[in-house]
This record gives C-alpha cells, structure tokens and sequence, in this order.
C-alpha cells in the first residue's frame, strides 16, 4: 500500500467523521459510477437536510506508478 493511499484513506476518515457532526455528505466516486447514481445519492441527501459535495478520482494509476 502506497503512502498516498493510506494517507488518502486516513484524509477520508477525517472528513466523514466532520461531515457527520456537520450533515455534509461529501460522496467520493470513481471512473465506473454511474452520474444517475451520483444524482440519485444528492437528491436524497438534500431532501433529509444533508449539504452535498462530490468528488470524481480517477480509478487508474498514474502512468510513473505502473
């Protein structure tokens, strides 16, 4: 395991635990999520009184970590 993604992975603990006190989904996706979903995710969120955010990574290593 890399360093970013643990790093990453830590970062992500650190603002689902914020969000939660804050009622702010932040929903992290990749290349294979579908946008209907990621509408579908936001329009339940809003409608309970939850701030949505979205983030899009990428799926694929960089081509110097191949």
């Amino acid at each position: 395991m890399s360093w970013r993604r643990l790093f990453g992975g830590l970062l992500l603990a650190v603002l689902a635990c914020a969000s939660a006190q804050a009622k702010e989904l932040l929903w992290v996706t990749g290349d294979v999520t579908p946008a209907a979903r990621t509408a579908l995710v936001e329009r339940l969120a809003v409608a309970d009184g939850w701030t949505f955010r979205h983030s899009d990574h990428r799926l694929g290593l960089p081509a110097s970590e191949r």
